[in-house]
Formats: C-alpha cells, sequence, structure tokens
C-alpha cells in the first residue's frame, strides 16, 4: 500500500504522523525490512531485493485490433507498507478505511494485469532514418504499422512530507503517454496523447478515463474489463467514440 494511502489511514483514526506511532507498528513498513524501493516494487517484485528505475511489459490485444503495447513504467518514489491492523473505535471509521483499501486494490489490480519485469534497455522506439523506401512510403501516407507501440507510464504520487499536516491526497489514478497514428501530410514527428485512468465511485462503470484532460466515456468499459494498459492501442487504433 502506498504511503500516502496509509497516511489518510492515519488522518481517519486520529493518530500523529510520527513514525514510531501504533498505527505505523501495525502495519509493517516495508523500511523497517530494508526495503530499497518504493510500493510499486514491493508489488510488482516482492522478492527482488532491488528497486530498478523502471519496469517493462507488453500488452496484446485478445483480438488483434492494435500491434502490442510495450509498457515502462516509471516506478515512483512512494514508499510502501504491508497493511496489517488499525486500532479503529468507530463503524464510520471502518467503512473510510475499507473505501481506502479498496482504492488501493483498484490500481494494484490495474497494474498487475500484465507481467512486469525491471527495464534494462530502450523500448522499441522507431528510427526513422533506417526504413526502407515502402515502409517511408507507408509513413508518408499515415498507413505504417509498427510491431510494437511505446507507452510510458506513470503513477503521480501525493504523498506528504514527513511531519507536514496535509489534506486527504486525491484518488489513485495512473497515467499513460501514449503514440497517435500520423495523419497523412503530418510532420514526421510523432503524435501523442496523455491518458489517465482512475477509480471513480460516482461513474456507472466505476473508473474514470481522460484523454489529454477531456472525459471520454467510451473507454470506461474496456478499463472495467480489465483492458486499462491497452488503452494507448485503442487510441492509436482510433476505437475511440466522443
Amino acid at each position: 500500500m502506498a504511503e500516502s494511502r496509509m497516511r489518510e489511514i492515519q488522518r481517519i483514526v486520529g493518530i500523529s504522523s510520527s513514525l514510531g506511532s501504533t498505527i505505523y507498528d501495525s502495519m509493517l513498513p516495508s523500511l523497517r525490512f530494508g526495503w530499497p524501493g518504493s510500493w510499486v516494487d514491493m508489488l510488482l517484485q516482492p522478492t527482488m531485493g532491488s528497486s530498478p528505475e523502471s519496469y517493462i511489459a507488453t500488452y496484446n490485444s485478445p483480438r488483434e485490433l492494435h500491434p502490442p503495447v510495450k509498457l515502462r513504467l516509471r516506478a515512483p518514489a512512494e514508499v510502501g507498507f504491508v497493511l496489517s491492523r488499525v486500532p479503529v473505535k468507530s463503524l464510520q471509521q471502518v467503512w473510510a478505511i475499507l473505501e481506502i483499501v479498496r482504492e488501493q486494490a483498484w490500481i494494484n489490480e490495474l497494474l498487475q494485469s500484465c507481467d512486469w519485469l525491471p527495464d534494462v534497455g530502450d523500448v522499441g522506439i522507431p528510427d526513422y532514418n533506417n526504413f526502407g523506401d515502402q515502409t517511408l512510403e507507408a509513413l508518408l501516407t499515415g498507413t505504417y504499422s509498427p510491431d510494437s507501440l511505446p507507452v510510458h507510464v506513470s503513477i503521480p504520487s501525493s504523498a506528504p512530507a514527513l511531519g507536514v499536516e496535509e489534506s486527504p491526497p486525491s484518488r489513485p489514478m495512473l497515467r499513460m503517454v501514449v503514440p497517435l497514428q500520423r495523419r497523412p501530410g503530418e510532420a514526421m514527428a510523432p503524435r501523442t496523447s496523455v491518458v489517465t485512468l482512475a477509480m471513480d465511485p460516482s461513474r456507472p462503470r466505476g473508473v474514470r478515463v481522460e484523454v489529454n484532460n477531456t472525459l471520454v466515456e467510451s473507454l470506461d468499459e474496456p478499463v472495467r474489463r480489465g483492458g486499462g494498459l491497452g488503452i494507448g492501442g485503442r487510441l492509436w487504433a482510433g476505437l475511440v467514440n466522443g
């Protein structure tokens, strides 16, 4: 569980921010065991014992609607904890804590929908200088289909500095920078969009998907069905309405 989520639980049960307080004694902080990395490291590589700068994974469309999506996730600096027990005093606190746990479980499940490995090299971004005439013609006419789509993934952190009183953090979200197909006649520079995925109980399908800060409802269902990490492929293929 991310530090910002744990601090929100602290706020709910009314315990101070001291790392020596009761709530931290019951939550098994990763740092207590010498864990060098973030909560993402704990989630994706719990036995690795090291903290890579980033992870890579591949998302393949079940119906081959688009080329494989090559994901690169930059691990956040936010440390992680294992939630054990929390000294609650009321049913209201129980429900509030369960909501926080549900939010964390949502983003954990989203990340675990792909198999991640430590990043040891570059994601395959096309080298436009080495293409043949046929491929160059496809690029110029906007009909080129790459072997894979490089998508950069990040998780914005809302963890405050130690000892600083804070307002409740925003819901956990995942941000992706995805490539788009180049239209005929456009410059050779690649086009990109920024996608954010977040849990949102107020939405009909419980998720919120924004592309360049604009809500795109047609992507809610693919995310709900477990295809959130493949949204970049759908955007590239133009499989988006609204």
